[in-house]
């Protein structure tokens, strides 16, 4: 099988690359014909001193927002299912009938319905608004009471 290399497994290295790393062992003749040319642009003064680098302090309040992220994402959660809960609960009930145009129903035998609502109870009165049905079984009986036109 030929893994690309032509030298055999047990032959060293021809040659040693010490001299790049360390400058022992045998220099090439290439490696110091570069360094002639090159030797012009060799730095020999000192490495100059820089200043310390010191972290501004407007980096320091990043966590602190990082902190901050979670408290504010729970409390605008709970906002949001106390806003929905309410929502739920108050948003379905129908509006008061005081105040309601329309006419007041009484019944008179078994359960007439206005709506889902049934009228029951012990006075047995509700008020039937604008748009709303009223409905009667066969053993169910009510009375409307209209403002101006007196008793149905």
């Amino acid at each position: 099988m030929d893994t690309g290399n032509n030298q055999t497994e047990n032959a060293p290295p021809t040659k040693s690359d010490d001299y790049l790393w360390d400058g022992s062992g045998e220099p090439d003749p290439e490696i110091q014909r570069l360094e002639a040319l090159l030797g012009k642009f060799r730095h020999d003064r000192p490495a100059p001193v820089f200043p310390e680098i010191v972290c501004d302090r407007r980096w320091t309040f990043f966590p602190w927002r990082m902190r901050l992220f979670p408290a504010l994402a729970a409390t605008t959660a709970a906002v949001v299912a106390i806003a929905g809960l309410t929502f739920l609960m108050y948003g379905r009930k129908p509006a008061p009938t005081a105040a309601v145009a329309g006419w007041d129903v009484s019944r008179v035998a078994g359960t007439p319905r206005i709506g889902r609502k049934a009228i029951s109870g012990r006075d047995g009165t509700s008020r039937l608004g604008i748009g709303q049905m009223l409905e009667t079984d066969r053993q169910s009986r009510a009375s409307l009471l209209a403002d101006e036109i007196g008793q149905i």
